[in-house]
Order: C-alpha cells, then sequence, then structure tokens
C-alpha cells in the first residue's frame, strides 16, 4: 500500500549514533578544557558498541578561538558524512545550532538524534508540559513557535495514515469560526494560537491512538511517518521551550542524552610520546562513508 507521495531523507539509527557520539566527545573534551586540532576520519575510532573515540589527535590549552574551531570542525565533519546526499531537515537544525554554536544544552539532546521508538516520549512529555504545568502565558510563547501551523492539516491530508487520524473525530480539530461569542472578528494571533494548539493534540491523539485505525502500522512506522511528514516540529518546539521556559526549567522536563554514551568512552584513552592520543583497546575501524547514508522513504510514507 502507497500512503504517501511525498518523498524525504531521514538518518538511520546508526547514523544518529555515530553522530551523537561525535558530539559527546568533543564536548566531553571541551568541558576538561581540552582542544585539539583539525579531526577527520583517520582520527576516528569505532568501539564495538558503536561510539566514537578520538587517537592521535593534538591537544592545546582552550581558548575562546580553539574551542570556536572545534564546533566548526565538528559541523563541517558531520556535513560531510552525507556527501552529496540531501542532509535531513532536522539534521540541518541541529548543524545550524552548531554553525551558530548556540544553545549548546541541545546539541545532544536533539530530537533528531533521538531513536525511532523515544520520539513519541520526547513529543509527550513535552506536549503534556505545555497543555498542564506552564502558565498561560508561557504557553501562548511557545504555541507562537510552533510551525506548521498553517499548513498542518493540508500536510496530513497527503497521507493515508494521517488522513484517517484527522477525520476520525474531526470535530476535535476543526478551524475557529470568523466571529467570537462577542460577534469580534478573531484576531491573527488568536487563529495561530489555536491552530497550533490543534496541531499539537493531533499529533498527541495520532500517537496515542494508532491502534484505533483502520491502517495497521507499528510505534516505529508511525513515528517515521510523522519525522517525513513534519520534520522540523520536535526540534522546533523542543527549542521553544528552551527560548520560553530558559535553561533551568528546560533541564526539568527534557535533559538526558539522547543515546546512552559513557563520558569515559568519549575521552581519549592513553597518552603517548609527542603528546598524542592513541585508543590501543579498539581495532581502528575506517569509517566507510555509505555506513552514514540517509535512506530516503519513498514507499512506507
Amino acid at each position: 500500500m502507497k500512503w504517501s507521495n511525498v518523498s524525504l531523507p531521514f538518518c538511520t539509527e546508526v547514523c544518529k549514533k555515530l553522530i551523537l557520539s561525535v558530539i559527546e566527545g568533543v564536548k566531553a573534551n571541551l568541558e576538561d578544557g581540552n582542544c585539539f586540532e583539525k579531526f577527520d576520519e583517520n582520527n576516528l575510532v569505532v568501539g564495538p558498541s558503536g561510539k566514537v573515540m578520538f587517537k592521535h589527535v593534538r591537544f592545546f590549552p582552550t581558548t575562546y578561538e580553539a574551542k570556536r574551531a572545534m564546533w566548526k570542525n565538528t559541523h563541517d565533519f558531520i556535513e560531510s558524512l552525507f556527501g552529496e546526499k540531501t542532509i535531513p531537515k532536522d539534521i540541518e537544525h541541529l548543524l545550524s545550532l552548531i554553525n551558530k554554536q548556540t544553545k549548546v544544552l541541545l546539541y545532544t539532546v536533539h530530537p533528531s538524534l533521538e531513536s525511532h521508538s523515544e520520539r513519541g516520549w520526547c513529543f509527550t512529555k513535552m506536549h503534556e508540559h505545555i497543555k498542564f504545568k506552564i502558565t498561560a502565558a508561557q504557553k501562548n510563547m511557545i504555541l507562537m513557535k510552533v510551525p506548521y501551523h498553517e499548513k498542518w492539516r493540508t500536510i496530513a491530508n497527503q497521507n493515508a495514515v494521517l488522513h484517517e487520524t484527522i477525520n476520525f473525530i474531526y470535530s476535535n480539530y476543526g478551524r475557529l469560526p470568523k466571529f467570537n461569542e462577542k460577534g469580534v472578528l478573531y484576531t491573527e494571533i488568536e487563529i495561530q494560537l489555536h491552530e497550533a494548539e490543534m496541531f499539537l493534540d493531533f499529533i498527541r491523539h495520532g500517537t496515542a491512538n494508532r491502534l484505533q485505525r483502520n491502517i495497521s502500522l507499528t510505534p516505529h512506522q508511525h513515528e517515521l511517518i510523522l519525522l517525513v511528514m513534519y520534520p522540523l516540529l520536535l526540534p522546533l518546539l523542543q527549542e521553544a521551550i528552551l527560548d520560553v521556559l530558559g535553561e533551568p526549567e528546560f533541564r526539568k522536563i527534557l535533559l538526558r542524552s539522547v543515546l546512552e554514551v559513557t563520558m569515559e568512552d568519549m575521552k581519549l584513552l592513553e597518552m603517548c610520546d609527542g603528546g598524542c592520543y592513541t585508543c590501543s583497546c579498539f581495532q581502528f575501524v575506517r569509517w566507510i562513508m555509505c555506513f552514514f547514508t540517509c535512506f530516503v522513504l519513498s514507499e512506507l510514507c
């Protein structure tokens, strides 16, 4: 069955884990006050668990310029993994943050690095917090930053699964009438707030009630559909929560390592002569670029 005519790239689970491991390694070394020269695939070791470690890199003291250079190197390296292929939109958002070197807190918890099995839970936590645990003013500020508020219904109707969800109980996602109860026109802001909230409710209900649909699919398939149809929803919603609620509150809600990466695994293991490091406990595995390829979803969605 062909569920949609939409076809967009997305990252494999292996690709996500390796990107996260590189970011964790750079971040861990910077937090220890270490900077090192530009690295490439020749400076990386992939351990049995799939985690990445660095080897044969020279250290020097951390400076503002050196720190910026390391993050720029990280950005360019991740970008190079895709070669001539299209970079997924959610990864582009992560790369944009790294390139600007802003909101470092998001790098290791970015939704683009979430496994498909965790994406639904990630959204549910954000949705419930927005819906029930913050002030009305904070909620509205976040809703104003929600993407796809103008076209989420149009996008949903391009996919058989989402079309069935939106029409299951259509009154749940109704548009505002032209006038309010007092006969006054709704403002553009009021309409945007309503549409954004309807969109988030639609995603939540689709995740929770997927077994009620006639089209049978697994949680993994459903999250894949949402990723392809609304690739920037989770990244921009997460960023909006950080912008509005601030870092302390954000840490309470969402901050965790997307994949369990042991910090010790990210650090360089054994110093040898000349100030370079080596990972002798693992056999060096040269990266094969196709290993990181993003595949195109053509039939599922």
